[in-house]
């Protein structure tokens, strides 16, 4: 957002907007698969309401304030401002998550040289499977 509130060329606003579209979706997806694993299935309705309207809410009260805001200041500014709240919540919640374990692998982790073992013995199992030569003789 930085870039956004300073460049003035259309075609890397272009960009800029592509990419915040791109964003939102690897935002969007792990955060609805996470509703649909951990919501029962018939109260999934409810909850995706809920967000939605709470989500429609916050962006008509963000669009009123940024409107009496820019009435005063230079658009440059409001989105320089916005850019650095939107970077202090950001670290927030990684610090947040951090320290809460939210970040982790869903997979148990296995270290590198029990991968390598796991790799051996199947390949070595699938290497010792008879074939019909050697059961003839």
């Amino acid at each position: 957002m930085y870039i956004f509130a300073v460049v003035r060329d259309l075609y890397v606003m272009a960009i800029i907007m592509f990419s915040y579209g791109v964003m939102a979706v690897c935002i969007n997806v792990p955060s609805t698969t996470l509703i649909q694993e951990s919501v029962p299935y018939e109260l999934q309705g409810r909850v995706f309401g809920t967000q939605q309207l709470l989500q429609n809410f916050a962006q008509l009260i963000g669009m009123g304030i940024v409107a009496l805001i820019a009435e005063y200041v230079l658009p440059m500014y409001v989105l320089l401002g916005s850019s650095g709240i939107l970077t202090i919540t950001i670290i927030i919640g990684l610090i947040y998550s951090g320290k809460k374990g939210l970040m982790g692998s869903d997979y148990p982790e296995e270290s590198l040289s029990d991968k390598l073992m796991k790799e051996k013995t199947e390949s070595t199992q699938l290497s010792e499977v008879p074939t019909i030569h050697s059961l003839e003789s």
